[in-house]
């Protein structure tokens, strides 16, 4: 067990990121975007990226030719003299506002001739036979941004920015009528429009095993037909588990603690952390990992380390530099 001391877990989780940045470091506008450039898809700059129709196969497995939004419940405040975006709301605490919202919203949607599909309380998906025209923001790249800069774009956002505006009215009509204080007051308030595409052709297959909660990745590894499955518990059940010698690894744990990291001061639950992942995970990177891995640790960071990358020791940066999120 490392995570007893402190120190000796910040030194440990050190230690990791040294191995990481000897690898090699994607960034790009959201973790979405750079984690479909590392899959190979060749993506046109005017278009988003095809994140609904992928996270759509992870978590539903369904396929067609359909193009594809991806509908986030979000929660906005307003901040001064405008609209801020402070993140996904927690619906799921309150599923019978989530179902009352939706079973509201389906027949307005279904009134522009479009499907409208719920796959969990704060995410659905809403389905068009033709190109939506339409360009998108992340959510990540909006949150505590100014909203008006990130709204939906191209020929035809009327359409989109019309339907956003009719389903918070909805909300707020369902929020009024709710008894939930926690949902009335951090309950989704909004929804956020994005990631929008077709399902693409398979590109070539570059993992064998993917192991993620989040749907887009899932839903790479199914266009790769590699053996997909939820987050492990920790490294040792990740390993057991494991199919193949190509890997992509989510870790959306790290993504709070990697600043404070960066300041030698990470968070108190931290060393669960270092105990559960990043001690056994620095281990096996110095042993060459597998034939590939791709590891995730949220902030828009992905690495792709491959065995020769530990022999590359002029690349190990400090650690502010390893860390540094894109802009």
């Amino acid at each position: 067990m490392i995570g007893g001391s402190g120190e000796d877990a910040i030194e440990t989780a050190m230690a990791f990121v040294r191995l990481l940045s000897r690898g090699t470091k994607h960034t790009a506008g959201s973790w979405e975007e750079g984690l479909c450039q590392l899959a190979g898809f060749i993506q046109d700059a005017a278009r988003d990226p095809p994140v609904a129709a992928l996270s759509r196969l992870g978590e539903t497995g369904r396929r067609d030719a359909n193009w594809w939004v991806r509908a986030d419940l979000v929660h906005k405040r307003a901040d001064r003299d405008q609209l801020v975006l402070l993140g996904r709301a927690a619906a799921a605490s309150d599923p019978q506002f989530s179902d009352e919202v939706a079973r509201r919203v389906r027949p307005l949607v279904e009134e522009e001739g479009l499907i409208f599909e719920v796959a969990t309380p704060n995410r659905w998906y809403i389905g068009a036979k033709d190109d939506p025209q339409l360009r998108t923001y992340p959510p990540s790249e909006a949150m505590g941004q100014p909203l008006n800069e990130f709204l939906p774009k191209g020929k035809g956002r009327q359409l989109w920015q019309r339907l956003m505006t009719e389903i918070q009215m909805v909300m707020h009509q369902v929020l009024q009528e709710s008894d939930n204080a926690m949902v009335q007051q951090r309950g989704p308030n909004s929804v956020w429009f994005w990631g929008v595409g077709v399902l693409p052709q398979g590109p070539s297959s570059i993992w064998d095993d993917v192991a993620a909660d989040d749907p887009l990745a899932l839903g790479l590894g199914r266009l790769m037909a590699a053996s997909t499955r939820p987050m492990p518990r920790n490294f040792d059940d990740w390993q057991a588990g494991a199919a193949g010698n190509r890997r992509l690894l989510v870790l959306p744990m790290l993504e709070a603690a990697a600043e404070p990291l960066a300041e030698q001061a990470p968070p108190a639950q931290f060393a669960s952390i270092v105990d559960d992942w990043l001690t056994p995970l620095a281990h096996w990177l110095s042993r060459g990992g597998a034939a590939r891995a791709s590891i995730h640790i949220g902030g828009g960071l992905l690495f792709d380390c491959k065995p020769g990358d530990r022999w590359r020791v002029w690349r190990s940066a400090a650690i502010k530099h390893v860390l540094a999120r894109p802009q």
